[in-house]
C-alpha cells in the first residue's frame, strides 16, 4: 500500500479523505464511511493484508503485533476499500461483505518505529485489517506498544479540541439573500 503524509485510508464508495479526523488511539480514526490509518513512515510503501469476515476474529489474532485497535465504522454505500491518498487505483478487495451498514474494523500494526518520518520503498511496516458487520461500540485498544503510537496519542491529547467557527449572523443573512437571488434568477422570477 502506498503511504503519503503518514497515512492511508479506508474509503466507502463516494467518500473522500477528511483532514479533520482525529486519531485518539494512535493508530486509526474514523468518520462516516471513512477511516485513516497512521503509519510511522512519512512516504513510501507498507505491507498490507486485509480480510472481510462475517463475525469478529478471536483473541488469538493479537499475537506478534505492536498495536491492535478495534473501531466502529458506518459504510453507507457498502463498498469499503483500502485507498492511498495520492493513488487512483488500489487492487485490494471490498471489505464490506454484508453490504451497506455498520461494521467493526480491527487494525494490526508492527514496525512503525523502524523509520519514523522516513521514506521506505521496500515495506518495513506491516498492517493487517479485519472488517466484519457489527453494531457500533466504543473503540477498544487491544495493544499499544510502539513509540510512534505513543507519540501520536500524546500529541492529540495536547492539541486543543477542533472547534467549529461560530456563525456570524450578518454573514448568514448575506448568504441567504444571495441564495434567494440565485434561486429567483434560476427560475426566471428575478423581478
Amino acid at each position: 500500500m502506498r503511504v503519503t503524509y503518514h497515512q492511508f485510508w479506508l474509503l466507502d464508495t463516494g467518500r473522500r479523505p477528511q483532514p479533520s479526523i482525529r486519531v485518539l488511539n494512535g493508530l486509526i480514526g474514523t468518520g462516516s464511511g471513512v477511516a485513516v490509518i497512521y503509519t510511522g513512515i512519512h512516504t513510501g510503501v507498507v505491507a498490507l493484508s486485509v480480510q472481510a469476515r462475517d463475525r469478529a476474529p478471536g483473541p488469538d489474532d493479537l499475537t506478534g503485533w505492536d498495536e491492535v485497535v478495534d473501531v466502529s465504522l458506518a459504510a453507507p454505500a457498502g463498498h469499503l476499500r483500502p485507498a492511498a491518498l495520492m493513488s487512483q487505483t488500489d487492487p485490494l478487495p471490498d471489505l464490506t461483505a454484508a453490504g451497506p451498514g455498520d461494521y467493526r474494523v480491527r487494525v494490526h500494526a508492527r514496525g512503525r518505529d523502524r523509520n519514523v518520518d522516513g521514506v521506505d520503498e521496500e515495506p518495513a511496516e506491516e498492517y493487517h485489517i479485519v472488517v466484519w458487520p457489527q453494531a457500533p461500540e466504543p473503540e477498544r485498544i487491544h495493544r499499544s506498544g510502539d513509540g510512534y503510537g505513543a507519540s501520536v496519542r500524546r500529541s492529540v491529547a495536547a492539541a486543543p479540541p477542533v472547534r467549529e467557527r461560530p456563525v456570524d449572523p450578518r454573514q448568514a443573512m448575506i448568504d441567504e439573500v444571495l441564495r434567494r437571488a440565485q434561486e429567483r434568477h434560476r427560475t426566471g422570477n428575478d423581478r
